[in-house]
């Protein structure tokens, strides 16, 4: 807190990648001064990721600044990757937060914000009410940024002497909180004061900033607060083939980090109804057209502890199976004055053995003034001699029915040349 100010660089930390019912993975704000900030120290925000990442919650943390920086060189600073972005500005009090947060929150948007402000207020003189009024600006425009943000506003650490940050605190009660809550933005009161009760907590003299066990137990005290608050969802993770031939069926997965998967029930749904359904229980695909089946994941809210979870979304390609035409040989060899004669060209798949897909053929002649093909009697009539030559052409569709279909793409053309004598 008696830091000199400074402007963190900017850096981007992509974290998980699962989608949840917020824009996923939640978005957590740890906002404060240096009790937040606290440089290569990390303040309690390492422990709180590895708390909240072990409990297999799907979230990141967010704010224009990142470590390390200002306390580069401390001696105990940590070395562990976590999410470093954070907006904890050391010396800075609630109405500087205040003034600048809108413009931080250009840069994203969170869903949940985790405040400690106050300290640098009362070491500086600010009475109890206008650091109260500044804690109620910054809440307001948290929830103008987002409307169902969650906050959560601690009472803050003992300072310098255990009495010292009892005023504010006093009046830190839950019916202030509720009175800057909206319909849909809550504001709860986390008493951080009740955590830290050692001067052994804290790494300097007077007692202000914490060493790494009084950060435990400041960490401890937010991912209490979260977990009953089940704000945040579980990391759902859904599985699937890239691509599948022919409208094969399939069948998708998907892994909960909530633990035991079966206290949220996981269902399945298609965006894609028009080129694939799937069983909402088991994850079972049946592909109908070709194109992007879209597959997404739901896990109910686990009860008492995660949000309601939606997975990332998969793009299964459903292509078509190839087919081939095949000319049945015509003889005896035709000739002029013969009767009109039946010709057939059948589509096969490409299996080995090839079957039949059951798929219809059309003929037409290319050579009209040679030989005429009939779509109704399905007969060729010989008009003279010379090169009779007719194309099979089949446009590709879905043969059988149910789990049996098959998707065929369009079949390349194929001709075949008769002399007619």
């Amino acid at each position: 807190m008696f830091y000199k100010k400074y402007s963190a660089f900017l850096s981007i930390l992509s974290l998980l990648v699962v989608s949840t019912s917020w824009a996923a993975p939640a978005k957590i704000l740890p906002l404060g001064d240096s009790i937040t900030a606290d440089g290569g120290n990390s303040a309690y925000r390492n422990e709180l990721f590895d708390k909240l990442k072990a409990a297999g919650y799907d979230f990141e943390f967010v704010g224009s600044e990142t470590d390390y920086d200002y306390d580069d060189l401390l001696a105990d600073k940590k070395t562990s990757t976590f999410g470093t972005k954070h907006e904890g500005h050391s010396g800075w009090k609630a109405d500087e937060i205040g003034s600048s947060l809108s413009g931080w929150l250009n840069g994203y948007v969170p869903d949940i914000a985790l405040i400690h402000l106050g300290t640098n207020d009362i070491i500086q003189g600010d009475t109890v009410e206008s650091t109260l009024d500044d804690l109620k600006g910054i809440t307001g425009k948290l929830q103008e940024n987002n409307a169902n943000v969650s906050i959560f506003i601690a009472k803050i650490i003992p300072l310098r002497t255990p009495d010292e940050s009892g005023p504010l605190n006093n009046k830190l009660t839950d019916d202030w909180a509720g009175d800057v809550s909206t319909s849909g933005s809550s504001v709860k009161i986390v008493d951080q004061h009740s955590a830290v009760t050692s001067p052994a907590d804290y790494r300097d003299t007077p007692p202000i900033h914490l060493n790494r066990a009084g950060e435990e137990k400041m960490a401890q005290k937010w991912f209490d607060a979260l977990v009953a608050s089940a704000l945040i969802p579980p990391k759902l993770t859904l599985t699937s083939p890239v691509t599948t031939t022919g409208g094969a069926s399939f069948t998708v997965s998907a892994s909960s980090t909530a633990l035991p998967a079966s206290s949220g029930a996981i269902s399945f749904s298609t965006t894609s109804t028009g080129v694939c359904a799937i069983n909402p229980t088991t994850g079972d695909v049946t592909p109908q057209a070709t194109g992007n089946c879209e597959i997404i994941a739901t896990q109910a809210e686990v009860t008492s502890k995660y949000a309601e979870a939606i997975s990332n979304t998969v793009s299964i390609a459903v292509t078509a199976s190839p087919q081939k035409l095949v000319f049945d040989d015509i003889t005896p060899a035709p000739t002029y004055g013969d009767l009109p004669f039946s010709v057939k060209a059948t589509s096969f798949n490409t299996n080995t053995p090839a079957t039949q897909t059951g798929l219809t053929a059309q003929l037409k002649s290319l050579t009209t003034s040679v030989c005429s093909y009939s779509s109704s009697t399905k007969k060729v009539t010989i008009l003279k001699a010379g090169q009779c030559t007719l194309e099979a052409t089949q446009t590709g569709g879905v043969a059988g029915t149910g789990a049996n279909s098959i998707i065929y793409a369009e079949a390349t053309p194929v001709t075949k040349s008769i002399t007619i004598k």
